[in-house]
C-alpha cells in the first residue's frame, strides 16, 4: 500500500477467516476492558515479549488486555470446543508473526511493527496490541477507526462472507456506499478476500461463484444493502444505509 508518506506492507504467514475472528475478538476486549500503557512500564508484562518498533512508535503507548480462553472464544465467533481451545495459542501464534513495515518516502528509513504479542498461562492470555490499533482504540483523540460489528460476523456462516464484511467494513462507512454508489464487479473484490496470487479458470469461477453467495450473506443483514446490477453482468452496488447499533 503506497501512501503520501511511503509505503505500507503487512507481513507474515497466511492468514484466514478464523485468525480475523480472534484479532477482531482482542480489538473489541481491548475497547471495553484494554488500558493504555507506556513501555517503560515494565510491571504490566511479567516477561511478555514487548512489540517491535521503530522511530517515534518507540515513545507511543501500547494497548493491554487480559482475557481467558473461553471468553476469547465466545468474542471471537468460535466454539469451545477442546479442538478450538487447543487451537487458539496458534491462532495467536500466527499473529504475532504478522508485521507492519512502514518504508518512509524519499529516504532509506523505514520501520517494523508487529501487530500483537502475547503471553499465556494454563487458559489465561495477556495480549498487547500495535500501538496504532490502540492508539485507535483507546487514544484520546479517538485516531483512525473503522466499524466491524461482531454481532453482524456472528449470524455470517461462511469465512469468504466473514473475510469480505471486515474488507467492506473498512471501505464503507456507515450512511456511504462502495464505489461513491457506482457499484463494484465482483472480479474487484477476490483479491481482497483470497490476496493477489494467481489462479486457474476453474478457481477464478469458484471464487467468483463463492463471492457471489458471500455477497447474499452480506446483504441478508439488517444494516447493508447488497444489490446485483441489472445491467452489467457481475456487478453489485452494496452500502451501509443504516449506522451499526
Amino acid at each position: 500500500m503506497i501512501g503520501m508518506g511511503g509505503i505500507i506492507e503487512f507481513r507474515g504467514v497466511q492468514l484466514g477467516a478464523a485468525h480475523q475472528s480472534v484479532l477482531l475478538a482482542i480489538c473489541a476486549r481491548v475497547g471495553r476492558n484494554g488500558e493504555l500503557i507506556v513501555k517503560d512500564d515494565f510491571r504490566h508484562f511479567n516477561g511478555i515479549n514487548l512489540l517491535k518498533v521503530g522511530d517515534d512508535a518507540q515513545t507511543e503507548p501500547l494497548a493491554i488486555v487480559e482475557v481467558n480462553a473461553a471468553n476469547l472464544l465466545t468474542d471471537a465467533g468460535l466454539g469451545r470446543s477442546g479442538a478450538n481451545y487447543k487451537q487458539l495459542s496458534w491462532y495467536l501464534t500466527d499473529l504475532q508473526t504478522l508485521v507492519v513495515h512502514r518504508k518512509m518516502k524519499g529516504s532509506n528509513r523505514g520501520a517494523n511493527s508487529n501487530v500483537i504479542s502475547s503471553e499465556y498461562k494454563d487458559d489465561n492470555f495477556k495480549i498487547s496490541l500495535n500501538w496504532r490499533l490502540a492508539n485507535a482504540i483507546l487514544g484520546e483523540d479517538g485516531g483512525g477507526f473503522i466499524q466491524v460489528s461482531l454481532h453482524e460476523r456472528f449470524k455470517m456462516k461462511s469465512p469468504v462472507a466473514k473475510v469480505l464484511h471486515a474488507w467492506l467494513s473498512s471501505n464503507i462507512r456507515p450512511g456511504k456506499a462502495l464505489g461513491y454508489g457506482g457499484g463494484v464487479m465482483i472480479d474487484s473484490l477476490m483479491s481482497h478476500v483470497w490476496g493477489e496470487s494467481k489462479a486457474s479458470k476453474q478457481s477464478v469461477s469458484n471464487k467468483r461463484d463463492r463471492l457471489k453467495e458471500a455477497i447474499k450473506e452480506v446483504g441478508s443483514l439488517g444494516g447493508w444493502s447488497c444489490v446485483k446490477d441489472d445491467d452489467v453482468k457481475n456487478k453489485y452496488h452494496i452500502s451501509r444505509p443504516k449506522k451499526i447499533k
